[in-house]
């Protein structure tokens, strides 16, 4: 890739404070992007609403792609670079939720035990680029063409019963886009300790997994 396309990196806040993850990603992924930058912040709204906003800027300006990043994750260096030259319309890094069993926060849709249609987790996912259904929105590279073709509201909808980043990946898949993630792009995720690829292994092993 010769010349990188310019991005806009937007922060839905929806919490009072952002971690030392997220400051450490920020620093790595200012200094590690070899193309142009803006920033843009939402602040004050839930986090679907906040998106929503963030996406109505985005296309009012000249930047290629819009990458979400929450102010609880931390992007590893050239984590941003390496998403961007995949040349995906919709691609993640690998985080995991902040919760037991801290499962990875993306999913297939695949037979559940009981032989129905259910969203599951891909826990044994290899590294690289995996094609998904549904990711969370923490770290999250979206192209122009995407908001461009979705229909507003493109992360929440109050009718739904979903959160806001399934909602946005029915709407993405509904319209024809694909969605990735590329799992050698390892965050952070903070609450009250840091959840990251170690601590999903371990709660595996502990429970025998």
């Amino acid at each position: 890739m010769n010349k990188y396309p310019k991005v806009m990196i937007a922060h839905a806040i929806n919490r009072p404070e952002f971690t030392k993850s997220f400051y450490q990603g920020m620093l790595q992924t200012l200094y590690s992007y070899p193309g142009e930058i803006a920033v843009r912040v939402a602040e004050g709204h839930l986090a679907g609403w906040g998106r929503n906003s963030l996406i109505n800027d985005f296309v009012k300006t000249d930047a290629d792609y819009i990458f979400f990043i929450d102010s609880d994750t931390g992007v590893p260096h050239e984590g941003l670079k390496k998403l961007v030259e995949h040349q995906k319309d919709i691609v993640s890094g690998l985080y995991f939720q902040r919760y037991p069993p801290y499962n990875p926060t993306f999913k297939k849709l695949q037979k559940n035990e009981f032989g129905n249609d259910q969203y599951l987790p891909i826990l044994d996912y290899p590294e690289g680029l995996v094609e998904v259904d549904m990711v969370g929105a923490g770290c999250l590279l979206i192209s122009r063409r995407v908001c461009e073709n979705l229909m507003e509201p493109y992360f929440f909808s109050p009718e739904q019963d979903y959160t806001e980043d399934t909602y946005f990946c029915l709407q993405a898949k509904k319209a024809g886009f694909s969605i990735y993630v590329d799992t050698t792009v390892k965050c952070l995720h903070d609450t009250a300790m840091t959840v990251d690829e170690v601590t999903f292994s371990m709660y595996k092993l502990r429970k025998g997994k």
